[in-house]
């Protein structure tokens, strides 16, 4: 019999150490993540995670098929098409688009790992079946977790989703080894799936959005296993990889 993944590791924001591994998930619940599932779902080309909004603006020049997203202090840049809200990335504005993605915390996240030799996935709520079902057909030795959180700061609705995968993960295979954070937060999430809403929103993150009147982006991100799509980086770009049901 093949082996599948015998280690899974949690780092807990973007600025820690990630394992070495073989495939490395970023979660960025609020909402980075969430926003490449809904744009890849709703027929965008690619998402293009860039460090500033200077190098996404250079990007989005190169032609009429690129969309400028992102945020700073969360809301909407000024002269870009959409915020980081998952409602600006409905089919009728990203379908066949190329999006290129300036965010505070996600974005960073996946410059983080720039020369590691991994695959590079990411993942939210809404697609942690999706992706759980894509590293285990891959069959990944090493998995790591990289929870983006919010200002290099511990983020809550991240550590509970990489708990969620890790449960997943974990379901066919009692043997894998997990390090001491990713069974912290397998056991949260364990005690809070079915009020996942009720737990973000006493976030920080999520206080954040409510004082600017995005609680319905917290709503929407709080959705599991919504959206049957993974996120899979390819040349610098996140398109739609293989899911297995």
């Amino acid at each position: 019999m093949e082996e599948g993944i015998i280690e899974i590791s949690v780092a807990l924001t973007c600025v820690d150490p990630v394992a070495a591994a073989d495939a490395v998930v970023v979660i960025d619940v609020l909402r980075a993540t969430t926003v490449v599932a809904v744009a890849l779902a709703n027929g965008a080309r690619g998402v293009i995670p860039v460090r500033s909004v200077d190098q996404a603006r250079e990007l989005a020049a190169g032609g009429p098929g690129y969309l400028l997203g992102g945020e700073f202090e969360n809301r909407r840049i000024e002269g870009f098409d959409c915020g980081n809200s998952p409602f600006d990335y409905a089919a009728s504005v990203v379908e066949g688009k190329r999006v290129v993605l300036r965010t505070t915390n996600g974005t960073q996240a996946f410059a983080a790992l720039a020369g590691m030799h991994a695959a590079v996935l990411c993942a939210a709520f809404v697609n942690v079946k999706a992706v759980v079902a894509h590293l285990s057909r891959q069959r990944y030795r090493r998995v790591a977790l990289l929870c983006a959180g919010q200002d290099e700061r511990f983020s809550l609705e991240d550590f509970v989703c990489a708990g969620a995968i890790v449960q997943a993960l974990g379901e066919d295979d009692p043997g894998i080894r997990i390090d001491d954070a990713g069974l912290a937060a397998r056991a949260l999430f364990a005690r809070e799936r079915f009020s996942l809403l009720a737990l973000l929103a006493i976030g920080n993150h999520a206080e954040d959005l409510r004082a600017i009147g995005a609680q319905a982006d917290v709503a929407f991100a709080a959705q599991l296993d919504f959206l049957d799509v993974v996120p899979v980086m390819r040349d610098g770009m996140l398109i739609r990889g293989e899911y297995c049901k």
